[in-house]
């Protein structure tokens, strides 16, 4: 399996408790738009009186959440090249368990410490990095000045002679 793999079913199995919760509230806002819709069904006899199509998405979304979203997850993971990845993720993680959250998608999502722990557990088992010792560039060291040689004195007499 390819890092990209790895880390995105890393991420949908840290996610599984939330992913439902957060598709059905987004999905909710499609199913009020949907009203219309439902009414239909009622009226026409597709659906008893007590059916709701709110219940409908949210059941997809509760069944097909992390499916749904991993396409989407692996095709922005891949696009970062394979070997960088385990040290990319560590990093982001790391720095944000730093700041104690992480808010992504403009703030509509917000993740504290203890989850960001919890995610860097999963990629420790699954993802593991450690710091590469990075080389350190040998600086030449000035050698001890050594005299330098002068120019041989003109011969003021040779030159006068010459003009």
């Amino acid at each position: 399996m390819t890092n990209a793999q790895i880390l995105t079913a890393v991420i949908l199995k840290w996610g599984e408790p939330v992913i439902p919760v957060m598709m059905g509230n987004t999905l909710n806002g499609i199913s009020a738009g949907m009203l219309p819709v439902e009414k239909l069904f009622k009226s026409i006899g597709l659906a008893g009186p007590g059916w709701q199509i709110s219940n409908e998405i949210n059941s997809l979304a509760s069944l097909g959440g992390t499916k749904m979203i991993r396409p989407f997850l692996e095709r922005f993971v891949s696009r970062i090249p394979d070997d960088m990845i385990p040290e990319l993720a560590h990093g982001y993680v790391d720095s944000a368990i730093q700041q104690g959250k992480l808010s992504i998608i403009d703030g509509f999502f917000t993740f504290d410490r203890d989850d960001l722990v919890e995610l860097k557990k999963y990629l420790d088992c699954n993802l593991p990095y450690q710091k590469q010792e990075e080389y350190v560039v040998k600086i030449p060291q000035a050698q001890p000045s050594q005299p330098q040689p002068q120019p041989a004195p003109k011969n003021e007499t040779r030159e006068k002679e010459e003009k």
